[in-house]
């Protein structure tokens, strides 16, 4: 079994891992063979009727008319559901945007931090630039 974005191949998975939700670690795509007896690629359709759905078929030419759309096994179904009960059990959920509801006075305290520090960091820009520009003059003047 290969699976998708290099994501582990074993069916257990820690529920709570956004590596295997970002790395594709549900989905896995089995190796197909077509009637040539050749490895099948893995295509997206960009047909009207079936746009961004995922098929299998003869990576070469498409005379040897081999063709399968992709579909997740049980196991993965299984897995998709546990991931899906668990988002809903910490309170996340398809219809509710929480990222936007997380606290942010961390963020703030953080943003108001680099404010002050930049602020500073103009302040010693502009004495260095007013110092340069007096020794600059008395270089001048002496010559």
């Amino acid at each position: 079994m290969s699976s998708f974005r290099g994501a582990s191949s074993s069916s257990k998975s820690k529920p709570n891992s956004d590596k295997n939700l970002i790395n594709g670690g549900i989905f896995k795509f089995h190796n197909k063979v077509c009637y040539c007896r050749v490895r099948a690629a893995i295509k997206i359709s960009e047909s009207k009727p079936n746009p961004n759905r995922l098929y299998y078929s003869y990576p070469n030419d498409p005379a040897c008319g081999f063709f399968r759309w992709w579909a997740l096994s049980r196991e993965e179904i299984s897995e998709f559901a546990s991931q899906m009960n668990l988002f809903q059990e910490q309170g996340i959920d398809n219809n509710d945007n929480n990222i936007m509801n997380l606290d942010t006075s961390d963020f703030d305290h953080r943003i108001i931090r680099i404010e002050t520090l930049l602020s500073e960091l103009k302040k010693y820009q502009f004495v260095t630039m007013v110092i340069l520009v007096l020794v600059a003059a008395i270089i001048y003047c002496n010559s």
